[in-house]
């Protein structure tokens, strides 16, 4: 069954609608506008909060691949890299902190802190032999005769290498780095020479003081006549 519309009521519609909206009506519609719109935001803003949350649990195989990846990462670093022991402490520190991160989400058996106590036990002897242990001494005729056979294998090196500017740039490097011992050669010489001019010195007047003590006169005694036969 349609819906019959005549002439009348088309004329009614477009009178009404053809009114102007009194401050009221407006007011209230453009509340009722608002209040829509803020009920829309609520709920998109709703939505991207769970959105984030459920974001921001990170399964347990992308964990495992990261942890995979950077296995890998460190033994590449470890083998190719320049500086060896920088990356060896990057790769225990981290290691450490995932040891420990796995460590406090277990509890420690009877067993486990049994070995606790006996390692700390090893670390306490280990620090007392490295008190006890001796320090290292460089001697003097070790340094001198370790810097004589550098400078002759440079020497060496000079005389035999078609490249002049390649080998002096490699002695000149060499010596740099060993300046320290150069110095230090050059110091305790000076302290030797140093010691054995104060021995000199003071034994010097004394064996001069010896040699100029007065000895006994012999003014008062007469010479003997030779005795007739």
């Amino acid at each position: 069954m349609g819906l019959e519309v005549d002439d009348d009521d088309v004329e009614e519609l477009v009178e009404e609608h053809s009114k102007e909206l009194s401050t009221e009506e407006l007011l209230e519609l453009h509340k009722e506008q608002n209040e829509t719109l803020k009920q829309s935001l609520t709920s998109e803003e709703s939505g991207e909060e769970e959105d984030k949350e459920e974001s921001c649990i990170i399964p347990a195989k992308d964990l495992k691949d990261a942890f995979l990846c950077w296995s890998t990462l460190s033994k590449l670093a470890e083998d190719y890299h320049p500086d060896v022991g920088s990356v060896q402490k990057a790769i225990m520190e981290s290691a450490d902190v995932e040891e420990l991160l796995e460590s406090h989400c277990e509890d420690l058996s009877t067993a486990d802190l049994q070995q606790l106590v006996a390692a700390g036990e090893i670390e306490d002897e280990e620090d007392d032999e490295v008190q006890d242990a001796k320090p290292r001494k460089l001697p003097t005729s070790v340094l001198s005769s370790i810097l004589r056979e550098v400078d002759k294998q440079l020497q060496l090196l000079e005389d035999n290498d078609y490249n002049a500017e390649r080998s002096r740039i490699a002695v000149r490097g060499v010596k740099s780095f060993l300046a320290p011992y150069e110095q230090l050669l050059c110091e305790r010489r000076k302290t030797a020479k140093q010691q054995t001019l104060d021995v000199f010195f003071k034994s010097t007047p004394k064996k001069q003081t010896e040699d100029t003590e007065p000895q006994p006169s012999t003014s008062g005694i007469r010479p003997s006549r030779p005795v007739a036969i």
